[in-house]
């Protein structure tokens, strides 16, 4: 569970985008799992900032391992529920 799934407020989600952004790194599996449950109950989640994050993981996805570049795709599918 989450502070954004028991809050219900998307700035959580957006602190989770900041935060990994300014490391450029995925955010761990088992939140990104668990982010497919929270957006589908919250919106308002800042689309420019997940953006952000992407562009930055695409960036330095070259370096990933295989585990974090499987990531960046399921990330990368949260983008359609963010959008609804």
């Amino acid at each position: 569970m989450c502070i954004a799934d028991v809050i219900s407020k998307a700035r959580w989600v957006d602190y989770c985008f900041e935060l990994y952004s300014t490391q450029a790194r995925p955010l761990p599996s088992d939140v990104v799992d668990h982010l497919y449950v929270v957006l589908r109950k919250i919106s308002g989640v800042a689309v420019s900032g997940f953006r952000t994050y992407l562009e930055k993981l695409r960036n330095a996805s070259p370096s990933f391992s295989p585990t974090d570049r499987f990531v960046l795709q399921r990330l990368e599918g949260l983008e359609r529920l963010i959008l609804r």
